[in-house]
């Protein structure tokens, strides 16, 4: 295909330019690192940079042992391989690559418009009511944010990544919300506050996913389906929690609908580069922005080859598998860091695992799946997933030469009992988080449903209106009321207050006994520009300190716990030392004051 495009794209060489001196430069730092140092010194400088100097022996012992040193040392040999390759490449295609590049960005910005003018041509209804729920769906996130304090794993991510700049934030071997910390990274520049900092982010995602599903549904089905639809779709519990906890997970899912819709182009139109160019960055940022989104590959991924060769599409073929060198090209180097501290370990963590006993213990599982998914309250509800197989097994049945109907039908039966046939031959499971996507596929099933029954409905405005309205009122209460978002709130809420209370009384070391608490009290301190040092009782801890050893500036006392609870011995200790009481709430009791001697 011939294109209008410039054969000489300045900015686009320059993209490519960058990128291997950024590259360049980033292996040269890491020679120097590697090189220059041995594993004392090099130990030493990397906890002074990250401020973790007392994490000398967890780091040595647990995170980076010298093996993994000496490894990364002969690692970066083959960096350098890769970069003069690269940069061979580069001098023989680098005006080809940039023709494309230019073009890839004009097809990719008409592609924007021409679906953004299509709101509202057949119906000024359509414009109305789309922007209306996006304007409810902003005002309600803002709401959010502002309603509910940051959690244990925002300020902990914070406190370790994003505080630390864009550098820890990418090259840290326990982060796996890579893309998430980056943008937050970024943002934290900006004078808004580090509870926005860190949430912005995730507002930000939400809308341009709730957006994106929009602009699919309605460019596969109709507006009335599209609308009905996103009422559903963007107040649900995943998609609300993600769009106000600053997680990667809203990301996931964005970059998961990006791949199917991408996916679907190029199982039509195979010949067609700039899907596959969508396809290949929507797969990579989707695992960079969570491990767990290789759930999401690993179906759609093999669906498309499989479709291509039941048509004998062999060209076709050949272009999947050169896609997918360039996705496990892009990322290797994107977890270059990860790679070399936790080797391919870093994706089961991210899925943290555990073993299904029996068959109780599976049932119990896959409908606190379901009820992850829909409500949030502990109530069995596999029986919607055995009902939306039925019906989209009917819509498979009717619709099967329509090839598009077809293929999201698959998927969506595919997807959404992925966590229990997954699970039922391996016999693990994983959090319930880690299905969030699967909301897309949910929410596609729904799609299906009215476009089978479309021809009795038969929309007027009020019915539409109406169907919009049940549906954004009883997701928004479901996702209102489900324990994901409200599990913590009130410990999050009294957290701030403690903090308050230790600034007052300037207190710099506190020995706690709750675990939950540390993280959030040094983020608060953290972002008054102090610092808090928190020891506790936990043996395995990096603060672990024996409570009688010494005197605190505070003691938080842990009420009634299923972490933690203090023995007699403790309690003799916080009586005879007369600490004081100053504050006390229904999880803690605050103590402040030197022990006598």
């Amino acid at each position: 295909m011939k294109s209008s495009a410039p054969t000489n794209c300045l900015w686009g060489k320059l993209i490519f330019l960058g990128t291997w001196a950024s590259l360049a430069l980033g292996l040269l730092a890491a020679t120097w690192l590697f090189y220059a140092n041995d594993y004392a010194s090099f130990t030493d400088l990397i906890l002074e940079y990250v401020q973790k100097v007392d994490w000398k022996n967890y780091f040595q012992k647990q995170v980076f042992p010298i093996e993994r040193f000496s490894l990364s040392r002969s690692l970066l040999l083959g960096g350098w391989g890769f970069l003069v390759a690269y940069a061979f490449i580069l001098y023989k295609k680098i005006d080809d690559w940039a023709t494309s590049l230019c073009q890839f960005t004009k097809w990719g910005k008409q592609s924007l418009q021409q679906q953004f003018r299509a709101i509202g041509e057949e119906s000024k209804l359509e414009k109305t009511l789309f922007y209306s729920l996006l304007g409810i769906l902003a005002i309600q996130g803002l709401f959010n944010i502002y309603s509910y304090e940051l959690q244990y794993d925002e300020v902990w991510t914070y406190n370790h990544f994003v505080s630390k700049g864009i550098l820890v934030s990418i090259g840290s071997p326990n982060n796996n919300h890579i893309f998430y910390t980056l943008l937050a990274s970024i943002i934290d520049w900006l004078p808004i506050g580090a509870k926005y900092t860190m949430r912005l982010p995730s507002y930000i995602g939400g809308l341009l996913l709730s957006t994106l599903f929009y602009l699919f549904i309605q460019s596969k089905f109709n507006y009335r389906i599209a609308l009905v639809v996103l009422a559903y779709f963007a107040f649900s519990p995943p998609v609300n929690t993600y769009m106000l906890y600053a997680r990667g997970y809203i990301w996931m899912m964005f970059f998961a609908l990006g791949a199917l819709w991408a996916g679907l182009k190029v199982l039509k139109t195979p010949q067609i580069n700039n899907f596959w160019i969508v396809y290949i960055l929507t797969n990579c940022l989707g695992v960079y922005s969570n491990p767990v989104y290789l759930f999401h590959f690993i179906l759609l991924n093999p669906f498309i080859l499989i479709s291509y060769i039941s048509s004998s599409k062999w060209a076709a073929v050949s272009q999947w598998f050169k896609a997918n060198v360039f996705i496990a090209v892009i990322l290797i180097v994107l977890h270059a860091p990860l790679l070399a501290t936790n080797g391919l370990s870093f994706l089961t963590n991210a899925a943290s695992t555990s073993p299904i006993n029996d068959f109780s213990v599976f049932w119990l599982y896959i409908n606190r799946v379901a009820d992850w998914w829909w409500w949030g309250q502990g109530v069995y509800l596999y029986w919607i997933v055995l009902l939306l197989v039925i019906l989209l097994i009917i819509v498979l049945v009717r619709f099967w030469k329509k090839q598009h109907i077809r293929h999201l039908t698959l998927l969506s039966l595919g997807y959404i009992l992925m966590p229990t046939l997954l699970y039922s031959f391996l016999g693990n499971e994983t959090p319930y988080r880690a299905w969030c996507f699967v909301i897309i596929y949910i929410a596609i099933a729904l799609t299906l449903v009215l476009y089978l029954l479309e021809p009795y409905i038969k929309w007027t405005g009020p019915k539409l209106i109406t169907a919009m309205l049940v549906l954004s009122i009883c997701t928004t209460y479901s996702a209102w009321q489900h324990y994901f978002i409200n599990w913590s709130g009130e410990i999050d809420l009294e957290a701030k207050k403690i903090a308050k209370q230790l600034q007052k009384l300037e207190a710099d070391e506190v020995y706690s006994f709750s675990r939950y608490n540390k993280p959030l009290l040094q983020f608060y301190y953290l972002t008054k520009g102090e610092s808090l040092k928190v020891y506790m009782p936990f043996s395995k801890s990096k603060d672990y300190l024996d409570f009688g050893s010494r005197a605190f500036d505070a003691v938080i006392w842990e009420k009634d716990s299923a972490v933690y609870i203090p023995t007699a011995q403790e309690e003799q200790i916080l009586k005879a030392n007369n600490y004081k009481k100053v504050y006390e709430n229904n999880q803690i009791i605050l103590y402040y004051g030197v022990p006598q001697s």
